[in-house]
């Protein structure tokens, strides 16, 4: 899936200036355009709404974008993921969407095991919110099965996604650099699920189910 949306991460270093200059509500009818029309010229609809914030309370140009998104989600019903990371700018991005009529279950906290206080995940969860355990390596592969037994043992593994993130191939580097394979998920996660307990159903969930939920592109109001 692609995307529509802006990147306020990294102390907004990538954001256009449009964004600084275009109202709230011009920023939502760039992104339902894109939805309508296609991206550019391209023809291609984007599957969710992208943003992402820094590690600290929301300034106002993040709470900007976060409105744009829930404008767009309640106009095309597509899901509104942010790179988040930490928990004291995931509830009040939750606030800001209640605010404005957008149910819990349309935005995704991305990158959530970056928030060591798991009782935050969990009542997120609860609330309603799609939680995304992401950065799966061979590393990690116990911290993050972990993580989802803490989200499955509170009664929310219907509430979980996770990911890799990404693979890692970098060009010009002889043979790709230090890759980082793409193959982690199936040949080490899954695996360490299953012994850790999960059951066939558990992983469905997470795998199908979940993902499928997440993405489903419909309004949902509070």
């Amino acid at each position: 899936l692609t995307v529509t949306g802006n990147y306020a991460a990294v102390d907004y270093q990538f954001l256009p200036q449009y964004v600084y200059d275009d109202s709230q509500e011009r920023l939502a009818q760039r992104w339902i355009g894109e939805w309508d029309q296609g991206i550019g010229d391209s023809g291609v609809r984007p599957g969710f709404i992208k943003l992402s914030v820094n590690d600290r309370p929301l300034a106002e140009i993040e709470r900007k974008l976060l409105r744009a998104a829930a404008m767009t989600h309640l106009e095309t019903g597509l899901t509104i993921g942010t790179h988040t990371r930490l928990a004291v700018s995931a509830f009040a991005q939750l606030a800001e969407l209640d605010a404005r009529g957008v149910h819990p279950s349309a935005w995704i906290w991305i990158h959530a095991q970056h928030e060591k206080d798991l009782s935050q995940q969990v009542e997120a969860a609860r609330r309603g919110a799609w939680i995304s355990f992401d950065g799966i390596n061979t590393d990690s592969v116990d911290e993050h099965v972990a993580m989802v037994k803490r989200l499955r043992d509170a009664g929310q593994l219907h509430r979980v996604l996770v990911s890799q993130d990404a693979g890692w191939y970098t060009p010009g580097e002889p043979r790709g650099g230090n890759i980082r394979a793409y193959d982690t998920i199936l040949t080490k996660f899954v695996p360490a699920l299953r012994s850790s307990g999960f059951t066939s159903a558990e992983i469905d969930t997470l795998f199908i189910d979940n993902p499928t939920r997440a993405f489903s592109v419909e309004a949902r109001r509070v």
